[in-house]
């Protein structure tokens, strides 16, 4: 979205531009196009393979967009942040961050390599102690313990590696360096609001070397007067789930 075409909605309240930018127009966009999107005999992308779609809210405050990305291509993730701001510019309000949005859930799929090579190794070498008593075998069963060690920390490496290609960790890094989540205030002469941005869910892709396949993410959006009472923002604190 350019300022120009944030022009054209300024006239809607935030709660409109929201319900009709991430999900009337998402949801036109898909019947027009995901038919025709080229694939793969028996490949499925992210978002059909877990039938993700745009959805809304009973009162229509809140709407869940479906960002699709990758390392290199990261825009639907930092897409809302950038929508919104322009469209608070273009009704002449000031824009700013207020909270920002530190979590991140495919960190949480990541093994601690320092302590899976720990506890590898004090677990081997607790069992060859057990086993060989005072045969006076320290030496060697603090080489073969450390062994252990050092491969079952290749092997978490090589887990970390491959998580973090199916889930596209470094686009989603940089989408949160970029300050795409997180909660905003819109400052208008007449009304301020404000509205929060925060990753719900994160979806891995099924073939990384695919660029039809991609990780996906919902992403929830729900504006509110700037005054509101405190239990009608959203808890930025809280981590989603990798699925």
């Amino acid at each position: 979205m350019d300022p120009e075409r944030a022009a054209q909605y300024a006239s809607m309240s935030p709660e409109e531009f929201v319900k009709t930018r991430f999900y009337s127009e998402e949801y036109s966009f898909l019947d027009r196009f995901s038919d025709s999107l080229p694939s793969k005999p028996g490949a499925q992308s992210s978002r059909t393979r877990h039938n993700l779609r745009p959805a809304v809210s009973a009162d229509g405050r809140m709407v869940v967009t479906v960002a699709h990305y990758n390392n290199t291509n990261y825009y639907q993730l930092t897409r809302p942040r950038q929508n919104l701001q322009l469209y608070c510019e273009a009704r002449h309000g000031q824009w700013r961050r207020v909270q920002s949005y530190e979590n991140d859930p495919i960190a949480k799929t990541q093994i601690d390599l320092a302590t899976i090579y720990s506890d590898t190794e004090i677990h081997t070498l607790n069992e060859l102690r057990r086993q060989n008593g005072d045969a006076g075998y320290a030496p060697a069963e603090s080489a073969v313990a450390a062994n252990a060690g050092a491969i079952a920390t290749r092997r978490a490496a090589m887990q970390n590696e491959q998580m973090a290609s199916a889930y596209s960790w470094s686009g989603f890094r940089k989408a949160i360096n970029e300050g795409a989540f997180g909660v905003f205030r819109c400052d208008e002469a007449a009304a301020p609001w404000s509205v929060s941005i925060i990753p719900n869910d994160v979806y891995p892709s099924g073939n990384p070397s695919d660029s039809l396949d991609t990780a996906s993410a919902l992403v929830v959006i729900r504006p509110f007067r700037a005054e509101a009472p405190r239990d009608q923002a959203v808890d930025v604190k809280s981590t989603p789930n990798p699925q």
